[in-house]
């Protein structure tokens, strides 16, 4: 009973990490990067960009679970690069 409990968090922890995949896949940098002095562009630029610190987020905390410990690494690293205040207390 325990290994087919296992098994279904795996598969559920796989089919978040697609769509975690899939939503990264989606970023091309900055939002609207030249317009930044816009007071709309700037709320909504920051919104993205939280949402894109939020996807690597669980991007990292997904990737362990699936055994794939270096790559979290990476991808720490990755976070740190885009929002070095992440995850600080």
């Amino acid at each position: 009973m325990r290994a087919r409990r296992d098994s279904a968090g795996i598969r559920r922890v796989g089919r978040g990490l697609g769509a975690t995949n899939d939503a990264l896949t989606l970023w091309r940098g900055a939002f609207l990067e030249d317009l930044r002095d816009q007071p709309w562009v700037a709320e909504e630029a920051t919104r993205v960009a939280e949402l894109f610190s939020d996807c690597l987020d669980v991007r990292i905390t997904e990737l362990p679970a699936l055994g794939r410990a270096k790559q979290a690494l990476g991808e720490v690293a990755r976070l740190r690069a885009v929002d070095p205040l992440a995850g600080a207390p």
